[in-house]
């Protein structure tokens, strides 16, 4: 009986939903009463907050808690559908590939390898030569314009270009030649000056004709008998005045002393008035245009095919110029610009110059007078023929000779003569 008793208050209890407490009837306006139990502690049932209060924890057997953070203005999720709208509104465009093959990618150049990698275009010249549009072409030459055409380059010649100075040489030697980034400018300085317009180049000589030419001036020498670029320019034939180019401009004063009344500049070939005794080989005296003081041509004794003297056996030869009649005063001058390589002894590679007055033949002249050579360059030599004797108003002529007395080392390049003279005082 008393276990059955047990087991009816645990049910009751149980089925009231206490902890061990009694629950009593209350005023919705009062507080509840709670009353303690002394019963051992059984299986708890959840009640609602709304239904029951439940007692405060004793602080002794309170766990510790985290901090209970509050969270408010939470925001509502997004509407599921408004996303799948927006997201069919919204357009990719998407570009098409390039190519597909290859073959899609042909340039038409035969030098280019054509390929297509990742539906972009590739094309590889084969080599340095190759080229694909003008700029491969490109030279650093301002004298041509590259053009690529079928993937080779040409370069075209730019008209009027220069390389070098020599390139601009314009003949005349009052002026320096200058090529300055392919173009040719002429000036009267070493440098051409700056300039920004042609009244910069202005300088005040009417015997030259300037301009502003690539930001620099540029001119020439006015053609004009009153203008000169060397002396020559100022010839008015007559022996007895001076032949002056000062500053462009021509004078002829008054000449005083010997001056020349008769040169040879063997610079006709056809050495018109001449006489040449020979002996029939091609070691002989004829002109030549390898070395002279006055261009074109010089008076030369060797073989011009082969340079040197030689022929095997022993040479020699002799030529004569036209007659030419002194004045009547002295004293009377032989100057000649000589150039001598042959052997250097006196007794071998004779080289004479002879003047003839119709009634004797007098040696005025040897390699002798210059030290035996002239060291491979032309020197000028001058003699007075007063010292052998009396030739005013005499007509002479000059012979020049060489005799190389053996057929021994002959393998020296020769003798040269230019711009031979004869001189006296004017009356």
């Amino acid at each position: 009986m008393p276990r059955l008793l047990a087991v009816l208050t645990l049910f009751v209890a149980f089925a009231c939903g206490g902890e061990g407490r009694n629950i009593v009837g209350f005023d919705s306006n009062e507080e509840a009463a709670f009353q303690d139990v002394s019963e051992p502690e059984v299986a708890k049932e959840f009640v609602a907050p709304d239904e029951t209060s439940l007692p405060e924890a004793s602080p002794d057997l309170a766990e510790p808690q985290p901090d209970i953070v509050e969270i408010t203005d939470i925001p509502a999720p997004p509407d599921t559908l408004d996303i799948v709208d927006e997201t069919q509104d919204i357009a990719v465009d998407v570009e098409p590939p390039e190519c597909i093959a290859d073959l899609d990618c042909d340039d038409g150049i035969d030098c280019t390898t054509d390929s297509c990698k990742v539906g972009n275009c590739f094309n590889i010249k084969a080599s340095n030569e190759c080229c694909v549009t003008d700029s491969d072409c490109d030279n650093d030459d301002a004298c041509t314009v590259g053009v690529c055409g079928g993937g080779e380059c040409e370069q075209v010649e730019v008209d009027g270009c220069c390389h070098y100075d020599w390139d601009c040489d314009d003949s005349f030697e009052s002026t320096f030649d200058v090529c300055q980034a392919g173009v040719c400018l002429h000036s009267l300085t070493p440098a051409p000056a700056p300039c920004a317009g042609d009244e910069d180049c202005d300088d005040g000589n009417d015997c030259t004709d300037v301009a502003c030419v690539s930001g620099f001036c540029s001119g020439n020498i006015v053609a004009s008998p009153l203008c000169c670029d060397t002396a020559s320019d100022c010839d008015d034939q007559d022996p007895c005045t001076l032949d002056l180019c000062t500053d462009l401009h021509c004078s002829n004063p008054p000449a005083s002393g010997p001056v020349a009344h008769a040169s040879f500049t063997f610079d006709d070939a056809a050495l018109p008035g001449f006489v040449v005794d020979d002996d029939g080989s091609s070691v002989k005296w004829q002109v030549s245009d390898k070395s002279f003081i006055s261009a074109p041509y010089s008076l030369y004794f060797g073989d011009i095919a082969t340079e040197t003297i030689n022929n095997g056996k022993k040479v020699m030869g002799s030529i004569t110029t036209p007659s030419v009649t002194l004045g009547a005063e002295g004293p009377f001058l032989l100057r000649a610009w000589t150039y001598v390589n042959v052997e250097p002894a006196f007794s071998v590679d004779k080289v004479f110059i002879i003047v003839d007055d119709g009634v004797s033949q007098t040696q005025v002249w040897s390699k002798a007078d210059i030290g035996g050579t002239t060291a491979w360059q032309f020197v000028q030599t001058e003699v007075d023929l007063s010292a052998f004797g009396d030739y005013a108003g005499a007509s002479v002529s000059l012979t020049f000779v060489f005799d190389s007395y053996d057929q021994k080392n002959n393998d020296y390049e020769g003798v040269y003569f230019d711009d031979v003279e004869l001189l006296w005082p004017c009356t």
